[in-house]
């Protein structure tokens, strides 16, 4: 039997006129289509049992992913799912996982391992666009290219309701307008990411080793790192583990630490790229606590060992405790004069990686909201976690 492509279902149905298999259609030209499209979303639970899905091919406008849309006013979840393949989107978002999910009260995703190279307006590794749904995403992987002309993130490339991402890791490069190693672009209030990974290239306008931008939007960063092989390169803004925290963002990064090569044109950070605020603005907009930065990092202006520019109007506006970033970098804030800056501390090579200086610093933390991993270190290595 030979099959056709109907644009109007979004099926393929059989066609006497045609001499294309259903397999080769499937392999070429539009590819899989995804379980959920246009209006008929996917409703529903599905556990991969850790089977693998190999081969997968989407070349298609719209929404693409293995999931293409999802939406379910429930409790549902996505589980132990593994694919390896490669994922288009000529005109519209795409994820290796899930290209949107709309409206869902409370998912869940989970174990599930993405090889696939996604391309598209908005992409991620995980999911191209999440929106109105009370997200959950534990121990995923991305290991392959995303790339976008909007937004990209090695799990979520946009990402506009509450998420909280625990235990996962970007081994892909992302390259996009507003790139992030977790997530794009987020803009949501009470989300989490914590005991996550960024270890490859992040590249964009905006880049961050975790988020390429926080906008309007308030989240709580935790236990995470930026490896060595990480390489952060944003043009306009660059961080460690945020590029950009834009228009009354509040970012909280506590227990983390940034190892990569963090470059720009200007608005280069350790930690952070810039950060903005107003003097009518009441909160702190930025908050950062026993984190370091040990990586290097190079810029043609405004760069700074934590944060490159304060775009705050007051330094009251941001909350350094027992922070600490290498002596080989200027300063800890592009455009702020050290004496009115405590909490922050600049340490050798050999007291951050040779010695047991910065560990013990860290180790005396303490933090009662936050559940903290502990930190341990290798011989000639900088402090990790025992995880």
């Amino acid at each position: 039997t030979t099959y056709k492509y109907d644009e109007e279902t979004s099926s393929y149905i059989p066609d006497e006129d045609s001499d294309t298999t259903l397999k080769e259609l499937c392999t070429t030209e539009v590819g899989f289509i995804p379980i959920g499209v246009k209006e008929s979303r996917f409703c529903g639970n599905f556990d991969g049992k850790n089977n693998v899905i190999s081969n997968l091919y989407e070349n298609r406008s719209g929404y693409a992913g293995f999931f293409g849309r999802v939406a379910q006013n429930g409790k549902t979840y996505i589980l132990n799912t593994k694919i390896q393949g490669s994922i288009a989107s000529i005109d519209g978002i795409a994820g290796g996982l899930i290209g949107d999910i709309n409206s869902a009260s409370t998912r869940e995703i989970s174990n599930c391992k993405i090889d696939i190279k996604v391309t598209g307006k908005i992409a991620g590794g995980i999911i191209g666009y999440e929106r109105y749904a009370n997200l959950f995403v534990n121990d995923c992987i991305n290991n392959n290219k995303i790339s976008a002309s909007e937004k990209a993130g090695g799990i979520i490339g946009y990402e506009y309701d509450e998420i909280s991402i625990t235990n996962s890791i970007n081994n892909g490069e992302i390259d996009a307008n507003t790139a992030g190693g977790m997530i794009g672009r987020l803009e949501a209030f009470s989300s989490h990411i914590k005991g996550c990974y960024n270890n490859s290239i992040v590249k964009g306008v905006e880049a961050g080793g975790i988020v390429g931008d926080l906008y309007i939007a308030e989240l709580k960063i935790y236990n995470c790192g930026v490896l060595s092989d990480s390489k952060i390169i944003g043009e306009n803004y660059s961080g460690g583990i945020l590029g950009l925290n834009s228009n009354y963002g509040i970012n909280y990064i506590y227990n983390s630490y940034v190892l990569g090569r963090i470059s720009g044109d200007k608005n280069v950070g350790g930690i952070c790229g810039r950060t903005f605020s107003r003097s009518s603005d009441s909160y702190i907009a930025s908050t950062i606590e026993n984190s370091y930065f040990g990586g290097t990092i190079e810029g043609g202006k405004n760069v700074g060992g934590i944060i490159g520019y304060n775009n705050c109007d007051s330094l009251k506006k941001i909350s350094f405790v027992n922070c600490y970033y290498i002596n080989t970098i200027n300063k800890t804030i592009s455009n702020v004069e050290e004496n009115d800056l405590t909490g922050v501390t600049t340490l050798s090579e050999e007291d951050m990686r040779v010695n047991s200086k910065l560990l013990e610093y860290l180790q005396g933390y303490t933090n009662n909201e936050i559940e903290l991993l502990p930190w341990i270190k290798e011989t000639n290595q900088y402090p990790t976690f025992s995880n």
